[in-house]
């Protein structure tokens, strides 16, 4: 594991949206608000807070069947669902968010497809401006949209998405008593305080088995590089029984680590994945909270092998042939 990743756990601890081509149908509100948005300013009782109330917080939008839910992530907190409703044709536009029974009257505004501006109030009444006072009731959020972009390496066979453009750098692993080199892609996002990466080794497996043999290898490696620096412990681990078309065997798992002597913990969320030619460590470092936000699915969910179709994985047994 880059030492660089780990170094960002203990010390920090800390969508892909498409721009608007021009001649292309103007998107509505409710199709500009989807997705996830940081926290990027926060303002109450007319003065502006510390970053460190907010940083790494965010807010998620989905458009549902019945209803549109919002979720708010903070890091400190257990995430909050709500329901929410739009009407752009008011003057400021309004929002309402409801939550087991609550509901908080806000106005928004939105700047292009990149900034979105949210004040609400909190006993009932709507604000009729951008703005809080002394003694007031109303919180303002300055929101910025989570950019995610594709990243492709073809001479490794992947396609994945990351929020950023990605370091690359290359380092020399011990698996199944082989010293061979692995490539690896890091983006370390500041405002959600995780880091992203992808670890990629050559493998020449001839089954299942073998390649289930080179998951565990990696596991042990792993673990074993991460507590030279921190007590890390094995959480939890469990097969991928779906995986992307050309991936034979794959695992997903959780590793805690606490730096000795400090309180600060941090989180590791793993997917192993082995092909004929290639292991792939996909990793989500940070806090245990950033490690359950929606962008790990996301992460995962982009990678793709090049080259192969977008099926299902065949029906195998352990050890069997392909």
């Amino acid at each position: 594991m880059h030492r660089a990743v780990i170094a960002a756990i203990l010390f920090l601890l800390a969508c892909a949206a498409t721009a608007q081509q021009p001649g292309a149908k103007k998107k509505s509100d409710a199709e500009l608000i989807q997705g996830t948005w940081w926290i990027v300013g926060l303002e109450s009782g007319g003065k502006a807070q510390s970053d460190k109330s907010f940083k790494g917080n965010s807010f998620t939008f989905s458009k549902g069947k019945a209803v549109n839910t919002a979720v708010l992530l903070e890091r400190a907190y257990q995430k909050v669902e709500f329901t929410y409703s739009l009407d752009p044709a008011k003057s400021p536009r309004e929002i309402n968010l409801t939550t087991k029974g609550n509901k908080a009257l806000g106005i928004y505004k939105l700047d292009g497809d990149d900034d979105l501006t949210i004040c609400v109030g909190l006993s009932g009444s709507r604000p009729v401006e951008f703005a809080t006072r002394v003694g007031g009731d109303t919180e303002l959020f300055k929101l910025q949209r989570n950019r995610w972009e594709p990243f492709t390496e073809k001479e490794l066979g992947l396609s994945i998405d990351f929020p950023g453009k990605p370091d690359k750098s290359t380092r020399e692993v011990k698996l199944l008593g082989r010293r061979i080199d692995a490539r690896v892609f890091t983006v370390r996002s500041e405002l959600e305080r995780a880091t992203y990466s992808v670890t990629v080794t050559s493998l020449e497996s001839k089954n299942a088995r073998e390649m289930d043999e080179a998951l565990d290898a990696a596991l042990k490696a792993m673990l074993a590089d991460l507590d030279e620096q921190a007590d890390a412990k094995l959480d939890s681990e469990r097969k991928i029984l779906k995986a992307p078309a050309g991936i034979m065997v794959a695992r997903e798992f959780t590793i805690a680590m606490r730096r000795p002597k400090s309180k600060d913990v941090g989180a590791m969320r793993v997917r192993l994945y082995a092909s004929r030619d290639h292991l792939y460590a996909l990793v989500v470092s940070g806090t245990d909270e950033v490690t359950k936000s929606p962008n790990v699915s996301r992460f995962w969910g982009s990678f793709r092998k090049l080259g192969e179709k977008r099926n299902g994985p065949r029906n195998r047994e352990r050890g069997g042939e392909w």
